[in-house]
């Protein structure tokens, strides 16, 4: 499928690795939310928890385009921060 024009896509890689990614670091940190970007992107809803605690943020695979043309320049970004 695609997000925002045809030729932003999101493949079944960028929904499972945001899956696996979600499931592998929440528990790295007590009550830590998560911002994917592919579960964001379709639902709209940004976790209400933003306003305090540790929220990781994700982008699970970064260079789609690259990866859907066989193009070995793509990573994972994750990262994490504390809004209090």
């Amino acid at each position: 499928r695609t997000k925002s024009s045809d030729t932003d896509f999101v493949t079944i890689a960028d929904t499972r690795a945001e899956q696996y990614l979600t499931s592998s670091l929440l528990p790295l940190i007590e009550g830590a939310d998560i911002i994917g970007e592919e579960s964001t992107s379709q639902t709209g809803v940004i976790p209400k928890t933003l306003s305090d605690g540790y929220i990781w943020v994700v982008d699970p695979l970064d260079g789609t385009r690259n990866f859907v043309n066989k193009i070995n320049i793509f990573c994972s970004i994750a990262s994490y921060m504390n809004i209090l």
